[in-house]
């Protein structure tokens, strides 16, 4: 895309690419064997690194298209958006999206808005999911959570302020994802992380 159309978009689109891989040595032969080297790449994967819950990522690749005021208008599977060029040269012009619904024009504020919770139960919620975890790599569990591949669940606390009532409201949702091992064992964990993940979010 940059090699086709970077001479016109010199200073006006910046492409970066973000790794979550383990190691930065597969990000690098990754990128000579795909020929990317027009691409700014970086890996992100350190320790205590919150790239993936920050940007949202259910699964990869995964993309944000940013505006040329800063905003981000689009992330998501770059395979929903069928012409990223279009795109691009769509938000130069000062264009929207099609088929991206625009944040802003909801009233967010009306009353109408659903309440979601509130800072204390927002921060009942926070303190019973970390004890989840802590029980789920107890000595009585972990053992049935080794064998996978990848076994993670996170908690992705989305709040807003809603200025009528100058209160913050807080929308919970844990995403849960468990890859390798067999049906047998998969059934297993999944029983365990359904028991012990429950509370006032959305999974």
């Amino acid at each position: 895309m940059l090699e086709e159309h970077g001479e016109r978009w010199a200073g006006k689109v910046r492409i970066i690419g973000c790794s979550i891989d383990n190691d930065a040595g597969t990000v690098k032969s990754h990128v000579e064997s795909k020929k990317w080297t027009s691409v700014e790449h970086y890996h992100v994967k350190t320790e205590g690194c919150t790239a993936s819950d920050a940007w949202g990522v259910e699964g990869v690749p995964h993309v944000a298209l940013v505006d040329t005021e800063g905003k981000i208008v689009f992330m998501g599977h770059p395979a929903s958006r069928p012409d990223l060029v279009k795109d691009f040269d769509t938000l130069l012009a000062g264009g929207k999206l099609s088929g991206v619904a625009d944040a802003a024009a909801k009233d967010e504020d009306s009353d109408d808005a659903p309440a979601g919770l509130d800072d204390e139960n927002a921060t009942k919620a926070l303190i019973d999911f970390k004890a989840s975890g802590e029980m789920l790599r107890s000595d009585e569990h972990k053992d049935k959570f080794s064998c996978f591949e990848r076994c993670f669940f996170v908690l992705v606390d989305e709040a807003k302020f809603n200025a009528k009532s100058k209160k913050m409201n807080h929308d919970m949702t844990c995403h849960t994802m468990v890859m390798g091992g067999d049906a047998e064992k998969l059934e297993i964990a999944k029983t365990i992380l359904e028991e012990n993940n429950k509370g006032p979010w959305k999974n």
